[in-house]
């Protein structure tokens, strides 16, 4: 059975804990498909939803999902395809392809999947598992246990409930690329609440070989002990020899902390603290808390970019994250995350998280948020604060509160029609505080606030069509209400309110599409699946007049005007190997595309503005896979007005055995001229020389031209 369906600022952070710590919820783009936030309402129209009951006699129950396309033969198999969501009680599967074979309730998957199994994870590339005896196989693959407990290898089977073995792998008890500790290993045998007996096995620290043991027997108890974790060494070239010592305790069931100490012959000691709570199943945080005693000289390779900030200033940070689900006895969740740190400068410095270095400000928020059906709702109070490096003045940017309503799209009768709709209220607190002046006076800060009411409906029809020929219609537009504007120079308030109204609107049809099959019954390719699919896609946003007084805080108050129509023609030949347990993939694709400027912006001009025309440049993508290990792609873009190319791509890899190879080039032309204007190549390459010990990774980058 299937079908579709289809001081001040501590104050303010104050007020932020304290109404969620009450009442905090989940964000409302995450009820869009759990696990994947870049998931939009569109997207869920396309996706087919099933329904399948598996039989009695071997554990029955109900197998349920989603995917981009699927085939289901009563009795036999369901085979799903593109983005593929499984669930069988608690047992959760995603994965690119999957097979049941229903009379025996056996999985095969392939391509990015990930199992769960209430705590336990197992993700890799292709996964053999049986239902009944909850048994499996996974190649190039990591496991997870909780609480702590990571296993990495070329094959990893679940051989019982509590029983794994790790072929060729990596065992740690650290969440991280690079561990504090690990152990490589030939072969394991993994029984939790009892022991891993490691074969072949290699002590490592941080990527660092200690100590080489032919047979380890080693702990792999879940249960959370008190003690001294392995000590992790180091060394760096501004901060000398290091060592990291750390103490975990645990507090009963429901809570633990680590503290730890970083020593540095450099001088560059830390103390710190993280205290982890989760008195419920619905409720947990993570308390962390760091303080830097840095040397007169310290950091003295970097920048000081906070103007408050004086080299050898003790550095510290202050973080708090509470996440509460199922509050009020409903679909409400709760979150706090609140980030304090000395300096502006503590994150390039200090800061271990890759995507903490790179952050340009601070950003503390807190919401509560429910989801009933097509409804979501979100109360937010947050704070960004910033330094503008051209001025170096403080910048904090507040929302007290936001309250954001969205509509999913829901059916309109039993009409091809839905709606939907976004909308949301706002205040918003704006504070600029300059820096200290020559004469060591801090200036006195302004500060300035205004409210916003935003609306955007969209009603989307699916036109009649067949299996071949798809077409549908979006219809929508904007309205915002701005209860202050900028001035004409837009360097400050004008006091006076300002709304905006523009209409958008969208057409997209797929086909007719044309296919074939062609039954070969090769040696290598038993089948040949051959589509031509054209597309037309338009795009129009009306402008609007004021645009420049509309102040810019978020991505609501941008405004693209566009009216643009795209049109392409894709051919798709997929292959199915010869065997009965091979599964179909494309092996070569070939897109065509080209658009139009439909306003009086032109869609390709010469310099100074002579020559012009509505048609845009000509893209065109070959791609070709002829085996699951091997891509390459060709890009291409043409100038219609001049008649010539201004840009080719080329790229591909090939994985041999566990090595790597690849290679990118790219040369541009100016479309005008015809002089090349960048033409570099890169060839980058992996080698193991000792499996799993010793590799050798390059990459070279050549400039062709001068």
């Amino acid at each position: 059975m299937a079908f579709i369906r289809t001081s001040r600022r501590v104050a303010h952070l104050a007020l932020v804990a304290s109404l969620t710590m009450l009442a905090p919820a989940a964000l409302a783009q995450e009820d869009a498909r759990e696990g994947d936030p870049e998931t939009t309402a569109s997207d869920l129209d396309d996706r087919i939803s099933f329904d399948v009951t598996l039989d009695s006699e071997r554990g029955g129950g109900r197998l349920t999902g989603s995917a981009g396309d699927f085939e289901y033969e009563d009795g036999s198999y369901l085979l799903a395809t593109g983005g593929v969501r499984l669930q069988y009680r608690d047992v959760k599967l995603s994965a690119d392809r999957v097979r049941v074979d229903v009379p025996t309730n056996r999985i095969e998957a392939q391509g990015e999947v990930i199992l769960d199994e209430g705590p336990r994870r197992l993700a890799g590339e292709v996964l053999e598992y049986d239902l009944d005896t909850r048994t499996g196989r996974i190649t190039r693959a990591s496991a997870y246990v909780d609480p702590d407990f990571y296993f990495f290898g070329e094959t990893i089977a679940k051989t019982g409930p509590i029983t794994y073995t790790v072929e060729d792998g990596t065992f740690t008890a650290c969440e991280s690329e690079n561990p504090a500790w690990s152990i490589d290993l030939k072969r394991a045998s993994i029984t939790l609440e009892e022991y891993a007996r490691i074969r072949g096995a290699t002590l490592k620290f941080g990527r660092v070989p200690a100590l080489y043991v032919p047979y380890l027997l080693w702990p792999a108890t879940t249960e959370r002990s008190s003690g001294w974790l392995v000590p992790k060494p180091g060394y760096s070239s501004r901060e000398g020899a290091q060592l990291s010592l750390a103490y975990y305790r645990t507090f009963g069931r429901s809570a633990d902390a680590t503290i730890y100490a970083d020593l540095s012959s450099e001088e560059y000691n830390g103390i710190g603290a993280e205290y982890r709570y989760r008195p419920s199943a619905d409720t947990e945080g993570v308390i962390e808390a760091y303080y830097l005693f840095e040397p007169e000289d310290g950091f003295e390779d970097n920048e000081i970019f906070d103007p408050d900030r004086e080299r050898g200033d003790d550095r510290w940070k202050l973080a708090l994250y509470h996440d509460s689900r199922n509050l009020f006895g409903g679909d409400w969740r709760g979150v706090v995350n609140l980030n304090f740190y000395s300096d502006f400068d503590y994150l390039k410095d200090v800061e271990r998280r890759v995507n903490r270095q790179t952050q340009p400000f601070f950003y503390s928020n807190a919401y509560l948020s429910t989801s009933q059906g097509p409804h979501s709702l979100t109360f937010m109070v947050d704070q960004r604060e910033r330094i503008v490096r051209s001025t170096q003045a403080r910048d904090t940017r507040r929302q007290l509160p936001e309250i954001d309503y969205r509509l999913r799209p829901v059916q309109i009768l039993d009409l091809p029609v839905y709606f939907q709709m976004r909308s949301s209220v706002n205040y918003f607190d704006l504070e600029v505080e300059p820096p200290v002046g020559d004469d060591g006076v801090r200036p006195e800060s302004s500060s300035d606030s205004y409210g916003r009411a935003d609306l955007a409906p969209t009603l989307s029809i699916s036109l009649p069509g067949t299996s071949w020929l798809n077409a549908k219609i979006d219809l929508g537009g904007r309205v915002t209400h701005y209860t202050d504007s900028l001035d004409e120079a837009r360097t400050g308030f004008s006091g006076d309110s300002l709304t905006r109204a523009f209409p958008s609107a969208a057409f997209e049809v797929v086909g007719p599409s044309i296919s074939r099959i062609y039954d070969t019954g090769g040696e290598r390719w038993s089948k040949f699946k051959h589509i031509v699919e054209p597309r037309l896609n338009y795009r129009y946003v009306d402008e609007f007049d004021d645009q420049d007084q509309v102040l810019r805080f978020d991505e609501v108050d941008l405004l693209r005007p566009v009216n643009v129509a795209v049109v392409s023609v894709v051919n798709r030949l997929l292959a199915k190997p010869a065997g009965e347990d091979a599964s179909a993939f494309e092996i070569a694709s070939f897109e065509v595309a080209q658009g139009y400027n439909l306003d009086d912006q032109p869609g390709q001009s010469s310099f100074d503005g002579t020559m012009e025309t509505s048609e845009g440049p000509i893209f065109s993508t070959l791609r070709v896979n002829p085996d699951r290990d091997t891509s390459l792609k060709l890009d291409a873009q043409y100038n219609t007005l001049f008649n010539r190319l201004t840009a080719v791509g080329l790229s591909g890899g090939t994985d041999i055995g566990r090595h790597n190879v690849g290679l990118t080039w790219f040369t541009r032309w100016n479309a005008e001229t015809g002089d090349e204007t960048q033409d570099t190549v890169r060839l980058f390459t992996r080698f193991e020389l000792w499996r799993d010990r010793l590799s050798f990774d390059a990459e070279v980058d050549y400039n062709l031209i001068d």
